[in-house]
């Protein structure tokens, strides 16, 4: 309330007296010009935070393409170990193949040698028992 009659004072007394009107100008320039320099500031924080924020965006978006190179590098390195481990299995699969065909080869021919071998030994004894 005391500030609408002091309001209401000085608003009387800046039409009535033109000195106080020559001194109270400065005052509401002075006034004004602040507030038109806080919003400058303002928008100068503004501008300068977006930037910043634009920066900020770039290098993360370059550290993400980095980062999402690696990883494809790792799975293609992946893939590559996996596809090489698999060949190399089949490979010692197909030479193992090979050795079982060749052993059991081996063992035909063993067993036919064992058995002639028998034949002979039953000749023989039957031979040396006719004597």
């Amino acid at each position: 309330m005391w500030a609408g009659v002091a309001a209401a004072v000085l608003t009387m007394a800046a039409a009535a007296v033109p000195k106080v009107r020559a001194i109270l100008a400065p005052i509401l320039a002075f006034a004004s010009g602040r507030r038109v320099r806080r919003v400058a500031r303002l928008r100068h924080l503004e501008a300068a935070y977006a930037l910043l924020n634009d920066q900020r965006t770039a290098t993360l978006s370059i550290q993400l393409a980095g980062v999402s190179a690696q990883l494809e590098s790792l799975a293609a390195a992946r893939q590559a170990d996996a596809e090489r481990h698999e060949r190399q299995r089949t490979e010692d699969r197909a030479r193992h193949q090979s050795e079982i065909a060749e052993l059991k080869d081996q063992l035909v021919e063993a067993r036919a040698e064992i058995a002639a071998l028998r034949r002979e030994l039953a000749q023989y004894r039957g031979e040396d028992g006719r004597r």
